[in-house]
């Protein structure tokens, strides 16, 4: 049996074991308590991250989403199962000038009175069957509507609401291009068999009253009304052509001032017209084209008021442009009338007040002498209307050359283009085809005036066949015709029937080049 000091000892040597177990041990439990902590604490800052990347990504996802909501031309509306609005984007309260006030509206609340019912009833279609509907928002445009079921909005429907009154604009010019064709064709047949005729006439009386001292006062008045008359028949198919389409691209240099006298001419009933337009305002333009922009802006200023009115016209030029106001005293134009008074037919507050078609025959005529027409009502009274017209120079005209060549089958006609050219000290010769006409072109011209519609052989034909012959006569040619303008590009064109002094200047003109 052991003695007491051995046990001793082997009690002390276990209790050392037992403590260096539990040291140990302890170091053991720190250590791993460490690691865990420390992969504890790894664990949270990744999850942080992926928290915080996540909140980025979501942050710019909406932003996207928002620029692309807000930035869309078309106006887009998000509404709940029930059709009440829950957003809008920027487009739609710009375009409506609506913010929060229309936040849990109904959708119908953004149409004029018989759109929204349209919405109300059709409701249904338009959200779950995606139907496009048209319809006129409550600012009156002309509108498609189509919804779409969106699951992001938790049954509810992104709206979207599409601009077509450009389109319906283009389209409803596109028929009055259609229309206006058909009345071409219609005035070209109506032109050719009253032009010629009308020629003789308005020559005939022309001539007579050259030569007045044996015709008696009676006489003299009489023929004084064949030849206005004739002009006015003459202006009855000038007008059918401007319903047509587009001028002849004929210009000529001439006072604005002048214009605007025959303008004046054209409404008997203007109470008064004052012109603040200096003498030297000269424009190179389609002259009966512009004579007609300016009588439809007298008419129209006419037929708003109640009685005669008066009408100022002042000009001035800057550059290459003359700068116009027309401004008249009548009562102005219908505020309702105001935006659309180009559109043919166009109604205003009421069924009697209508556009007609002079202006946007005016407006036509401006945008072919390269401007806009800008409409307004002064706070003063009155309507105003701005544009602008391009501006000559007037050159000193050469010395006229003495010979032409008529090629005119009408007999009757050619006789008095040949007496209104004698009486302007012009030698003219008649022929009445072009075969004959080439067959003395080698006789020396100073101008060739040819009817374009001929027996056999075109004036069209003939002027190509000088241009190959006689290439240095070309420039001096003058075709004419019954018809509309049926010349080629920078041929100069006189259009039936012509006065006495539109035939004298075609005919100086040509023999200046």
């Amino acid at each position: 049996m052991p003695d007491s000091e051995d046990l001793q000892a082997q009690l002390d040597a276990a209790r050392r074991t037992i403590q260096a177990l539990v040291a140990r041990v302890e170091r053991y439990q720190s250590s791993t308590a460490a690691r865990d902590r420390e992969a504890t604490l790894q664990a949270m800052a990744h999850l942080e991250a992926i928290v915080e990347q996540r909140s980025r990504e979501l942050a710019t996802s909406e932003s996207q989403y928002r620029t692309l909501f807000d930035s869309s031309p078309d106006l887009l509306v998000t509404v709940n199962t029930q059709g009440s609005i829950m957003s809008v984007n920027a487009t739609l309260r710009h375009a409506l000038d609506a913010d929060s006030d229309v936040l849990g509206q109904p959708l119908s609340s953004l149409f004029e009175t018989d759109s929204a019912n349209i919405v109300r009833d059709r409701m249904r279609a338009v959200l779950d069957r995606g139907e496009e509907i048209e319809l006129v928002l409550r600012d009156g445009r002309a509108v498609t509507c189509i919804g779409a079921e969106v699951a992001e909005l938790h049954g509810g429907y992104l709206v979207i609401i599409r601009d077509i009154s450009a389109r319906q604009r283009l389209e409803e010019a596109l028929q009055n291009a259609r229309r206006l064709a058909s009345l071409g064709h219609l005035a070209a047949g109506v032109a050719h068999e009253i032009n010629n005729p009308l020629a003789v006439i308005q020559g005939r009386a022309e001539l007579a009253l050259l030569d007045a001292t044996h015709l008696s006062p009676a006489h003299r008045e009489a023929f004084e009304v064949m030849v206005s008359h004739s002009e006015r028949i003459a202006r009855i198919v000038r007008n059918l052509r401007a319903f047509s389409g587009p001028g002849t691209g004929q210009r000529e240099v001439v006072a604005l001032t002048e214009v605007l006298k025959a303008a004046e001419a054209s409404v008997p009933a203007l109470g008064g017209l004052a012109l603040d337009v200096g003498p030297e305002l000269t424009v190179e333009v389609e002259r009966w084209q512009v004579e007609r922009a300016f009588t439809n802006l007298f008419q129209s200023a006419l037929d708003t008021a109640a009685g005669p009115v008066n009408v100022k016209v002042h000009a001035r030029q800057s550059g290459g442009r003359i700068h116009v106001e027309v401004l008249d005293d009548g009562p102005g134009i219908d505020p309702a009338l105001i935006e659309k008074i180009l559109t043919p037919f166009a109604t205003g507050t009421t069924p009697q007040v209508r556009s007609g078609l002079g202006l946007s025959i005016t407006w036509g005529i401006l945008q072919e002498h390269g401007s806009t027409l800008e409409i307004d009502n002064p706070d003063d009274g009155g309507a105003l209307f701005r544009f602008t017209l391009p501006a000559a120079s007037v050159s000193a005209p050469a010395a006229p050359m003495n010979r032409v060549l008529v090629v005119e089958d009408e007999e009757q006609l050619a006789r008095n283009i040949q007496s209104l050219l004698a009486a302007s000290g012009y030698e003219a010769v008649i022929t009445s085809s072009a075969e004959a006409a080439l067959q003395q072109l080698h006789l020396g011209w100073d101008c060739v005036l040819a009817d374009i519609r001929l027996p056999g052989t075109s004036g069209v034909e003939l002027l190509r066949q000088i241009k190959r012959s006689h290439p240095e006569l070309a420039p001096r040619v003058v075709l004419m015709s019954g018809l509309f303008q049926e010349a080629p590009p920078d041929t100069a064109y006189l259009q039936k029937p012509f006065r006495g002094p539109q035939l004298i200047e075609a005919v100086e003109n040509a023999t200046t080049r």
